[in-house]
């Protein structure tokens, strides 16, 4: 047996400190590997019940570890599985015909004195009588129906027989319950006794080739690892034979190991009547020496088991590995992105500053005084020195551009909802979709794709990794909240003091010469230049809190990811990222040393995992 512990994989760790229900970053509902135009697809897996699939099969093999080699008879209904074992063991042990179609076990082991226990679902036994009792019982239950029989044989977890047989002398012989049965409860059974026998021996039965669903099962039983033989019974008709035969290799040939065709109804007859020669001319006397073989061999079955489980469970951890490494990506670039994000804003907002300082502040007011008689140039000057209307145009400003900032990060959070795998954003600054009424959600996501055209259109795009991120978050992310992001700003009532003293000096000689129209333009003039120096200097100030609006924006968004990540058990940023990372490293070196070590035992390839 391997010498890599399970259960220290970080992943098992991870996933086991879940509480019921949780899904964690590893696993995907139903999710599998799929092969997409040759190339294989990653589409999720079922981490948690693979990874505890594999331990459980361990567990099973050191439980056993001492026990006798296991040798398991499975089969579809009326393969002939219990006429098989009566034709091996030489005497009746397996009714035939009435443990079909119930769930109960039954296990032969070597005894000198001959014995039938019963065993209930705590592994207590409950009944013991002789063969000869159980035969009786085994009739009486004949006589019942299917439901019936279900019902009396699931008060058991299974039988034990001890028989005085020379075959059963290294080995236990394990007749599980029939596949495809009226009894779904039989493929959990038969799943449990695969994890616990070292061979299996699968009886086919030869008149009912080809059946889909017995094919699934035998595939599932062959990623288990455990060696499987074929016995292909109800070959009665020599002329039919090779055509069988053609059919199994061709069809069976790469899952089992090895192929025997026989009659265990004509070995059962033959044996049964003292015919001497019943195994050579019934095909049973090479099973025989078959198993015989496999009873002194167990430690092939549990490295071939292993082999296959350490190949499953690295598939598992490797493909595990890349979803968290692709999660980190991810989350790397949404935080890039998202500062890229604030950063084009801020530019946005400090380019349209510029402009409107350049363009637009007070030149109305400027070409008025202008263009003013001598009496509307006295109230106009009066009007517009006020450090009352010129803070209101400051703050008028200020909340055009704070809109503009919460509209762009509106246009960010629909975007996600509706293309997840990129952004694309207009960052130039459009006054017109500022301040709109509010929308219902319909018109919202109607909006949110115009804006992702638009941003297509103008060629400003911002692409953020959120390709499958955005379901991983699912309803742990939060929609960004549009309250409290207003950062106080107000230009201060003092803006006209550095030139009050100037603006007193206008009025009156603008009243003296009331003709002089040259006087009146550099009186406009100079009131201008020095609102436009006080409006500079608080323009400052008003970027600096714009930058904080917009950085609180882009802050909610960051701590809502490191908030989700860190509710799905990672939060990259965290030091226990890379420590989780590097024990996840040395995990898969370990597993990769044990799987070279068994692969120098001659064991063949595992089918890729599924």
């Amino acid at each position: 047996m391997g010498m890599i512990d399970l259960k220290g994989s970080p992943i098992r760790k991870n996933i086991n400190s879940l509480d019921p229900g949780q899904l964690s970053v590893f696993e995907d509902k139903d999710g599998r590997f799929e092969t997409d135009g040759g190339k294989e697809k990653y589409v999720g897996i079922r981490a948690k019940e693979i990874l505890s699939d594999v331990l459980n099969m361990e567990t099973a093999i050191g439980d056993h570890a001492g026990d006798k080699t296991r040798i398991a008879i499975m089969g579809e209904v009326k393969a002939g599985k219990s006429t098989f074992m009566n034709a091996v063991i030489g005497k009746e042990v397996a009714y035939t015909d009435v443990l079909e179609a119930t769930s109960l076990v039954t296990e032969l082991v070597y005894s000198e004195e001959e014995y039938v226990n019963l065993f209930d679902r705590d592994h207590n036994i409950v009944k013991t009588m002789q063969v000869e009792e159980m035969l009786e019982w085994m009739e009486e239950l004949s006589e019942l129906d299917d439901e019936e029989k279900i019902a009396e044989c699931q008060k058991y977890e299974k039988m034990e027989a001890g028989i005085r047989s020379d075959i059963l002398g290294n080995m236990i012989f394990v007749d599980t319950p029939g596949l495809l049965s009226i009894n779904s409860k039989n493929h959990d059974i038969t799943d449990e006794y695969v994890r616990e026998t070292d061979y299996i021996l699968w009886v086919i039965d030869s008149h009912n080739l080809g059946s889909k669903a017995v094919n699934a099962y035998i595939d599932k039983v062959r990623d288990s690892g455990k060696p499987i033989t074929g016995l292909i019974n109800k070959v009665d008709d020599p002329e039919k034979k090779d055509e069988i035969e053609d059919y199994i290799r061709r069809e069976y040939g790469a899952v089992f190991e090895d192929i025997f065709f026989i009659s265990a109804k004509k070995a059962w007859k033959l044996r049964s009547s003292g015919d001497e020669k019943w195994d050579e001319s019934s095909g049973l006397g090479e099973v025989i020496e078959h198993i015989t073989d496999l009873a002194c061999d167990k430690e092939y079955s549990v490295d071939k088991t292993m082999y296959y489980q350490y190949q499953r469970d690295r598939e598992v951890h490797v493909k595990l590995r890349e979803r968290i490494k692709e999660r980190k990506q991810n989350y790397d670039a949404n935080m890039a992105s998202f500062s890229d994000i604030h950063n084009r804003i801020c530019k946005s907002v400090r380019t349209e500053l510029k402009r409107w300082q350049k363009k637009e502040f007070f030149i109305n007011e400027r070409e008025e005084l202008y263009n003013s008689d001598n009496v509307q140039f006295s109230e106009l000057l009066e009007k517009y020195s006020d450090p009352g209307y010129l803070t209101d145009i400051l703050e008028d400003k200020y909340k055009e551009i704070v809109g503009f900032i919460q509209k762009k990060w509106e246009i960010v959070e629909r975007s996600l909802s509706i293309a997840p795998s990129e952004i694309l954003i207009d960052f130039s600054y459009d006054k017109s979709v500022i301040f709109e009424k509010t929308a219902s959600d319909t018109e919202l996501a109607e909006e949110g794709l115009e804006s992702v055209k638009k941003g297509l259109k103008h060629g400003t795009a911002i692409g953020i990794a959120l390709t499958g991120y955005w379901a991983w978050l699912g309803p742990a992310a939060a929609k960004v909240t549009f309250l409290g992001a207003l950062v106080p700003w107000t230009a201060p009532l003092a803006i006209g003091g550095a030139f009050a003293g100037f603006l007193a000096a206008g009025k009156a000689y603008a009243k003296k010469n009331e003709t002089n129209r040259k006087i009146m333009q550099e009186t406009a003039d100079d009131l201008y230049q020095k609102v436009l120096i006080a409006a500079e200097i608080e323009c400052d100030k008003m970027y600096k809190a714009l930058v904080s609006c917009s950085y609180y924006y882009y802050r909610i968004k960051k701590e809502e990811f490191k908030s989700a990540a860190a509710k799905l058990n990672f939060d990259f940023e965290d030091p226990t990222y890379t420590e989780f990372m590097d024990s996840l490293d040395l995990y898969l070196k370990e597993l990769d040393e044990n799987i070279e070590r068994l692969k120098m035992q001659d064991i063949p390839e595992p089918p890729a995992v599924k």
